[in-house]
């Protein structure tokens, strides 16, 4: 069998979702109250701090259709589209931990997932960053000490809360673009060899905005981990 014999054979078992349900109904709303939460394509959450940067993971790694799903205390379902848009999935069914879905898109009704368990209902944002960046503290080229902690970042013991831009239909697609202390522009966070490349930038659409190319732009500021015992 030569390489791109297999190499087609691999990605077609890759790309068609297989799974064998033991039940083909869906989940009702008091078995869903248990289950309350935040849940991930499971693909995409395990390779989100791999890969660092958050739309490049989503090309890679997550559908236009049903990114996540929300459970809420009642058993209520809520899906996320291309973190743009609101979801149709109505039916839901747990195998194990993991979560599948219907694809509402489809004639067919078939299974999509898995979606794991990342967190709280609706912080899905939160998740996300600590996903990203985790707990740990870095020194910049302009000698300051930045630390992250769950949607915090700490400058020099100054605490700033930072959210992760989920939505990135206007935003810039080569960095975790963060909105700090709910100020305009973002500021973009491209993962480096030991750290971070952080660059100022604003909506897409934005008058008089410009393209940065991370490899070539000069960085606001450069990260560099603390490896502190």
């Amino acid at each position: 069998m030569n390489f791109l014999h297999l190499l087609t054979i691999t990605t077609l078992l890759f790309e068609i979702p297989a799974v064998a349900h033991s039940s083909d109904e869906c989940d009702s709303k008091d078995t869903l109250k248990s289950h309350a939460g935040h849940y991930s394509r499971k693909a995409f959450w395990e390779n989100l701090p791999k890969l660092k940067n958050w739309p490049v993971t989503l090309e890679k790694f997550n559908s236009y259709d049903s990114s996540a799903i929300n459970i809420s205390a009642n058993g209520g379902i809520a899906s996320i589209d291309g973190w743009h848009e609101i979801g149709a999935v109505t039916c839901v069914h747990f195998q194990g931990k993991e979560l599948w879905a219907k694809n509402p898109y489809v004639s067919t009704n078939a299974w999509i997932g898995p979606f794991i368990h990342v967190g709280m209902a609706n912080t899905d944002d939160i998740s996300y960053f600590d996903r990203i960046f985790g707990e740990g503290c870095y020194t910049s080229n302009k000698q300051e000490r930045w630390c992250f902690q769950s949607g915090t970042i700490i400058i020099d013991s100054e605490r700033h809360s930072a959210k992760l831009v989920l939505d990135t239909s206007e935003m810039p697609t080569y960095g975790n673009s963060l909105s700090i202390d709910k100020k305009d522009g973002f500021l973009v966070f491209v993962p480096s060899s030991d750290g971070w490349k952080i660059f100022q930038d604003t909506f897409v659409s934005a008058d008089g905005h410009k393209d940065i190319d991370p490899a070539n732009s000069l960085p606001w500021r450069v990260l560099k981990r603390l490896h502190e015992k």
